[in-house]
C-alpha cells in the first residue's frame, strides 16, 4: 500500500489491509499445500509404478533363470550398472520384451 501523504492511512484502512493481506497469505499457503500435495501423489505413483516393473523382471528372471528373489534382483542391478542404464529402465525392457528375450 502507498499514500502520498505522510499517516494517509485510517485506523480502518490498516485493518482492512491486514484482512486482505491475510485473506492473501492464507490462500497462497493453500495453493502451495495442494501442489505439493500434487507433488508427493506423483511421486508415490512414480515409485509404486517403478516397484512394480521391477518385480515384474525379477519374476521372468527368476522363472527364465531358475534363480530366487534376491539373485535376481542382484543381476537386475549388476547389468544395470554393466550397460549405463538406470535400473527401473532395463527393467522396463526385460517386462515389455520378454516374450522376445532367449532362455538361456
Amino acid at each position: 500500500m502507498y499514500s502520498r501523504q505522510p499517516d494517509g492511512f485510517t485506523a480502518v484502512d490498516h485493518n482492512a489491509a491486514l484482512l486482505l493481506a491475510t485473506h492473501a497469505s492464507l490462500a497462497l499457503a493453500h495453493a502451495h499445500a495442494a501442489e505439493t500435495a500434487d507433488a508427493h501423489q506423483t511421486q508415490l505413483l512414480r515409485a509404486i509404478d517403478t516397484r512394480d516393473v521391477i518385480g515384474q523382471a525379477k519374476g521372468i528372471l527368476m522363472n527364465r533363470q531358475g534363480i530366487d528373489a534376491e539373485q535376481a534382483f542382484t543381476l537386475l542391478r549388476e547389468t544395470s550398472q554393466e550397460l549405463n542404464v538406470k535400473l527401473v529402465d532395463l527393467a522396463r525392457t526385460i517386462a515389455d520384451c520378454h516374450a522376445d528375450l532367449h532362455q538361456s
